[in-house]
Order: C-alpha cells, then sequence, then structure tokens
C-alpha cells in the first residue's frame, strides 16, 4: 500500500523538487517533499508518502500513520526540530506492474464547525464561582491539562493529558499515611518471620487514583478503574487504540470521555463549587475530527512497475457546514 499524508515542520527543503528518505525498523519507506508555499510563498509543511504492507486499504491510512510517526520521531531527535503529521490524503493499493487499482481520498475535518451558538452569561458566572473560590495550584494544573487535552486531535494523546490531571489531583489529595503490604494469595498483612514487624509502605499512585474515584462516587468502580489503568499502561508502553480496545473491549474515544468527565468533576468537588454552578454544554470530550473519503479506482498501463506521480487522480473533496439556527435556539430554550 501507498498512502500520503500533509504534515508541518520546521525544517523544510531549500529546493523544491528535492525530497528524502528513510527506512523504518519495520522495514516501510518514508519519504518527504515539500508542500506547496503559502499564500506569502513560505514552505510550511511537507507531503509524506509511506509504502508499505496493510491489513487492508480502509486500515493503511492509520496502520501507516503509526509508520510516519516513527520516522519523524528519528528526524526531532536528529534536527532538534518539530514535525507534526497533520491530516490523511490517499492511499492507493501499490502491488507493481499493470492493472485496475483502488484508492481512498481522504478529507478530514472539525465536527464542531461551525461553533455552536450558545455561549452564554451563565457559564462565565461558573467560571467567577471558580476564580472566588481560591483554587490551589495544583487544581489550576489539572485544570490546564484539561483544556489541553481538549485541543489535542488523538484519542491516545486527550487520554494521556487526562491522566496526567488525574495524577496531579490524586498526588496532591492522598493521604500519605503507610498502608500494609498484604499477601497476594490471601490479602493478609506480611510480617518478618524473626521480630514480627508489620512490612508497610506508601500508597502507590494508582492507589491515590482509585481513591479520587471512590470519592467521586464512580458507578461499577472495580470495572472503571481496571479500564483506565489498563488503557493508561497500554498508550505508555507503546500501544494504540486498537491495543486498547483489545485489552478493555471498550472503545479509547469511550474511555477518553468517561476519563475526561472523572477529571472535571474532580477538579469541581475539590473546589467545592459543584452545587453552584450551570452546566448546559454535555457534549463528548474526545476530538470530533472526522475522516471523509472517496472510494475510486484507475487503470495502469505501464510500462513501468507503479504509476508516475502524474497519472493518479488527484480528486478534491470539499464539505458544507450548516445548520438552522432556529432549531438551536428553540433547544437551547428547551434546556434552560
Amino acid at each position: 500500500m501507498r498512502t500520503e499524508y500533509r504534515g508541518i515542520g520546521d525544517l523544510v527543503f531549500e529546493n523544491s523538487t528535492a525530497s528524502g528518505e528513510l527506512e523504518t525498523v519495520e522495514k516501510f519507506s518514508v519519504s518527504l517533499r515539500n508542500d506547496a508555499p503559502d499564500e506569502q510563498g513560505h514552505v510550511t509543511g511537507f507531503i509524506a508518502t509511506v509504502i508499505g504492507p496493510a491489513s487492508s486499504l480502509d486500515e493503511a491510512i492509520h496502520e501507516h500513520a503509526i509508520q510516519l510517526a516513527h520516522a519523524l520521531d528519528y528526524l526531532s531527535l536528529v534536527t532538534r526540530c518539530r514535525y507534526r503529521i497533520g491530516e490523511p490524503l490517499r492511499a492507493i493499493e501499490w502491488e507493481p506492474g499493470p492493472g485496475r487499482r483502488k484508492m481512498l481520498a481522504f478529507l478530514r475535518f472539525d465536527g464542531r464547525y461551525p461553533p455552536l451558538p450558545r455561549l452564554s452569561q451563565r457559564y462565565f458566572d461558573g467560571g467567577r464561582v471558580i476564580l472566588h473560590d481560591a483554587l490551589e495550584p495544583f487544581l489550576l494544573t489539572a485544570a490546564r491539562y484539561f483544556r489541553l487535552a481538549l485541543l489535542d486531535k488523538s484519542a491516545a494523546d486527550q487520554f494521556i493529558k487526562f491522566w496526567h490531571a488525574l495524577e496531579v489531583i490524586a498526588e496532591n489529595t492522598i493521604e500519605r499515611a503507610l498502608t500494609p503490604i498484604t499477601c497476594r494469595k490471601c490479602s493478609s498483612p506480611i510480617s518478618c518471620a524473626e521480630c514480627g514487624h508489620e512490612a508497610t509502605r506508601f500508597p502507590f499512585p494508582k492507589d491515590a487514583i482509585k481513591e479520587v474515584l471512590n470519592r467521586l462516587k464512580v458507578p461499577d468502580l472495580e470495572d472503571n478503574f481496571k479500564h483506565l489503568l489498563t488503557a493508561r499502561n497500554s498508550l505508555m508502553h507503546g500501544g494504540n487504540s486498537k491495543t486498547v480496545e483489545r485489552k478493555c473491549g471498550v472503545p479509547l474515544t469511550t474511555l477518553v470521555n468517561r476519563l475526561g468527565s472523572i477529571v472535571q468533576a474532580a477538579i469541581i468537588v475539590r473546589a467545592g463549587s459543584g452545587n453552584r454552578l450551570f452546566f448546559a454544554h454535555d457534549g463528548e470530550l474526545c476530538g470530533f475530527h472526522q475522516l471523509n473519503r472517496l472510494r475510486l479506482e484507475f487503470d495502469y498501463a505501464g510500462p513501468g512497475e507503479h504509476p508516475e506521480e502524474e497519472l493518479i487522480p488527484k480528486p478534491i473533496i470539499s464539505v458544507t457546514h450548516s445548520f438552522e439556527a432556529t432549531d438551536l435556539t428553540e433547544s437551547a430554550s428547551q434546556e434552560g
């Protein structure tokens, strides 16, 4: 399969026809070339091409993005510069030789565009209540992670930022008393065979987080905690959304919404503001970026193994957003 992505970076090629290529550990070919100049004539990004196997044409854009991310990791290390994957552009069957090839063209857009016209004074009143409560510094840090998580496009990145926020809250609110070290089999406290002294330890970070969930009376505490902790460990050790779903049996997007809601509640409850705030917008917290795809086929007659760039179709996809303001006004009045 061959996939293409648009991205941004701090370094670009001096020559617009130049390109660079490297091979990942998994033997995927990743090449970068300059994107078209912007309105001021500056090249601010790149077009990345990834060639390698994939489980299907539909999954190629996700599987190859992982390989592209690995390649950009290497480039960041050697250049000390930023490289970010933007949106996917195309996925093409790339078996050598003439014949008919299937292809996907993509358009990613923000599902929350245009913004809902529901911002009102009630939300500012809520913000004033929180500010007047003089939040503890660690809650301000947690609130910042909460906002930054909402800005991320990746569900995995959102989860990690929400988890950081929860860790900040847990580590600053946990009791520091020593707890017994218990037997794995019977859960009885372990003591020294010689003197009888009981072995103790400080609570683990996961214990602190579980206690936060317990104080919030999170339903199905054991299952929810297990899923969130499993997702955290999976993502921190190189996993992805599919790994999380396979281990938890729950989509990562669902866990992001669940974890974000817990963080929001933990901040507000700790601040003591919960009974004085108005919450009308209950939208999902997980990134709302939607990916449209156009399926098409084209014939390649040869003579080379693969078609030249000018022989590959370049469809243009556009989306028009609209909504009826009257419907939103009516809905808002029903809420209030």
